[in-house]
């Protein structure tokens, strides 16, 4: 199974879209990009294998990455997104608030474990949304 995480960078927190064979699960918000905060930042874009983690403090979690590079867990509050930290929500509020954090986390460990029963392996692929307004000559060096 594929997973795939569309993101927006933005310089508080990053936003995105996990969706599988292009069916949406949930949306996703994260620490900002390295660009914006060196000491906690998001994960970078890339492939990675997901695999079950359980914790006391947290329950059943996802781990991202062999060597536990990241997390997909439930947001306790907006202000503690954690470096590597991939928190799944519903929707969001008029005024940004993220709603139904715990929702989207059932949901979509719901999904996860019904592969993981089967024993099938889930890749989680991070790309970037390009940007609209970006004009392609911008892209181009200028030769003269």
């Amino acid at each position: 199974m594929k997973l795939i995480l569309s993101r927006r960078y933005r310089p508080k927190r990053t936003l995105g879209h996990l969706s599988c064979m292009g069916k949406a699960i949930c949306r996703t918000i994260e620490a900002p990009r390295a660009l914006y905060n060196p000491r906690e930042s998001c994960l970078p874009e890339g492939k990675y294998l997901l695999n079950l983690i359980h914790t006391e403090e947290q329950g059943w979690i996802v781990g991202v990455g062999k060597g536990g590079e990241g997390k997909i867990m439930p947001l306790i509050s907006d202000s503690a997104l954690k470096q590597g930290g991939i928190y799944p929500l519903t929707c969001w509020r008029a005024d940004g608030t993220p709603l139904f954090l715990k929702l989207a986390h059932l949901k979509l460990m719901e999904k996860l474990s019904r592969a993981w029963e089967m024993g099938e392996e889930i890749e989680l692929e991070i790309v970037c949304e390009p940007v609209p307004y970006r004009l392609q000559r911008c892209s181009v060096p200028a030769i003269c």
